[in-house]
Order: C-alpha cells, then sequence, then structure tokens
C-alpha cells in the first residue's frame, strides 16, 4: 500500500 511505503520512508529519515 501507498501509505505503508510512506511511514516506511518516514520512519528511515527519523532513524537517521
Amino acid at each position: 500500500m501507498l501509505w505503508m511505503v510512506k511511514i516506511e520512508v518516514l520512519t528511515d529519515q527519523k532513524s537517521e
């Protein structure tokens, strides 16, 4: 799902 991908990207950015 698109929202799932968006959440993953957001989490990846936050991890940085």
